[in-house]
């Protein structure tokens, strides 16, 4: 197996710890019964195309195949349910199908489940309203067809220079046709999809737990687990005092200060580190104060960001420069800075801003994210500081985090680097046609859509990195649309025995993988 070294900024985060680095691929080496993880919340969603926070991404991805793969160390894309393809023209590629792959219920996968799996019926949801969170990573697609009984050609609206990565991503599992029609469509699909991955889906029930068994007949070969059940263990202190006492072999989402007592216990250790993926503060911008961009670049000038990682993150992750990472290699813009840490400018701000002492809401859960309450509360202190009148709200979930009214509100959020490349998060969730251009986060700047429509079709790298630039100076500094705050940090906790490693990212992974084949 190749073993690709980490990347200098993984690195340095992981080397003032002492906690396991992570290896080139996240795979559970030991052959045991049932992999016991203890984690903060249920998946909000067992569909990819319907959700992709953090809770979905950390349970559900070993149960889902994608036509190709993608190394999330490297960036380049593998074979996967397609064993090869060609490009036919700039805007059409054709897949080959592997043979022998089967579906969670034994039946062999086809051309038509792919088909499927990319039609309006499924990436359109259960409310048909294209804003699902498919059409956020491969909203260019434009025809996918059978060609012959292992041929698939997909066909995109315009020149997509990201389409092969994308379609190894999020909202690209394919899925069994005949399974979803015998499960009367959406109504009872939502329960359980019947996929190809290396494992399948149980039982479900949210706020408890939720339970995986192997795909004995998964085409990269047998799983390292007969059984994964994850138990939603909300409390911090609980998942760890249940992992040391053995009710749980892993923990998701430690934090910081509690590395220690993990570290230090014998028979344990901690993995894990800085991931691609950005947190933020996000503004509704529907009605209400955060109409004003003034007051939005305000409340950016307020949060010494470098405090809350310094702080409550103990140096083990870094302030994010705007929506970037150092994964996107030579459209990485390492000049570019977060805004600076300016109190006295952002009260002028206040000042010349429309805002004039109205209530604003911080709505915030506590576990969504590691450190997610005690970062709202350092934010709260700091936006009260240069005179916004803040209340902090304490939320159960993300549909009551959007709950109406939405005016004047704030919200904890944040986002994935879905691929290497600019159209993998600054673009996937805004921009023309996405969530934020046209959901309950409304944000708009004409200039950005203008840019962000010719980048999604321009190969030159330097014409990329110079729009690339002006997209996040209108992003984070002229119109902010929100407040990038630092790159998520997640740390498990596991016995030392459990050989699984983490993916540099929010996806929680447990192979076989494509690296394996190496």
């Amino acid at each position: 197996m190749d073993r690709r070294p980490l990347t200098p900024f993984t690195a340095i985060l992981l080397g003032s710890l002492a906690v396991s680095v992570p290896g080139p691929t996240a795979w559970a080496q030991n052959a045991d019964d049932t992999l016991v993880v203890a984690v903060p919340q249920s998946p909000s969603a067992l569909e990819p195309v319907l959700r992709n926070n953090t809770s979905t991404l950390q349970t559900i991805y070993s149960v889902f195949d994608r036509l190709l793969t993608v190394d999330f160390h490297t960036g380049q894309v593998h074979p996967g349910l397609a064993e090869s393809w060609v490009r036919i023209d700039p805007t059409t590629y054709e897949f080959t199908l592997r043979e022998g792959v089967t579906f969670h219920d034994g039946t062999p996968l086809t051309v038509e489940d792919v088909v499927f799996s990319f039609s309006d019926e499924r990436i359109e949801g259960p409310d048909g309203s294209r804003i699902a969170t498919a059409m956020q990573y491969h909203g260019t697609i434009d025809t996918v067809e059978a060609v012959d009984e292992r041929t698939v050609r997909v066909t995109t609206t315009q020149v997509d220079p990201a389409i092969l990565i994308k379609l190894g991503g999020w909202g690209t599992e394919i899925v069994s046709q005949d399974a979803f029609e015998a499960m009367n469509g959406w109504e009872g699909w939502v329960d359980g999809p019947v996929a190809t991955g290396p494992y399948r889906i149980v039982e479900n029930r949210p706020d408890e737990f939720l339970i995986l068994e192997a795909h004995d007949d998964y085409w990269r070969g047998t799983p390292q687990f007969e059984r994964i059940e994850f138990r939603v263990v909300p409390e911090s202190v609980v998942r760890i005092n249940g992992l040391l006492a053995g009710d749980f072999d892993m923990i998701t989402f430690v934090t910081p200060d509690q590395i220690p007592q993990i570290a230090q216990t014998e028979g344990f250790e901690v993995v894990g580190g800085s991931i691609q993926n950005v947190r933020k503060l996000t503004f509704f911008q529907t009605e209400g104060v955060f109409t004003d961009p003034v007051l939005r670049r305000a409340v950016s000038h307020a949060i010494d960001r470098q405090l809350i990682v310094d702080s409550i993150w103990q140096g083990l992750t870094e302030v994010a420069p705007g929506l970037q990472h150092p994964a996107l290699g030579d459209l990485f813009l390492a000049d570019i800075t977060a805004p600076a840490y300016d109190p006295d400018l952002a009260r002028s701000l206040i000042e010349r801003s429309s805002y004039d002492g109205e209530l604003i809401t911080y709505r915030t859960q506590t576990a969504a994210y590691p450190l997610e309450l005690e970062t709202a509360q350092i934010i709260l202190e700091m936006l009260r500081s240069v005179g916004l009148n803040v209340e902090l709200q304490v939320v159960e979930n993300w549909d009551q985090v959007s709950a109406e009214p939405v005016a004047s509100v704030l919200s904890n959020n944040s986002s994935l680097i879905a691929w290497p490349d600019p159209t993998g998060g600054l673009l996937r969730r805004y921009g023309p046609g996405t969530v934020h251009d046209r959901g309950a986060y409304f944000w708009r700047n004409e200039e950005f859509n203008a840019l962000a429509t010719e980048y999604r079709v321009t190969d030159d790298l330097a014409q990329r990195q110079d729009m690339h630039r002006r997209m996040l100076e209108i992003w984070q500094v002229e119109d902010p649309a929100a407040v990038a705050l630092f790159y998520n940090a997640l740390f498990y906790g596991k016995r030392d025995d459990v050989r699984w490693q983490p993916l540099p990212s929010l996806y929680a992974a447990y192979g076989p993988f494509e690296q394996d084949d190496d």
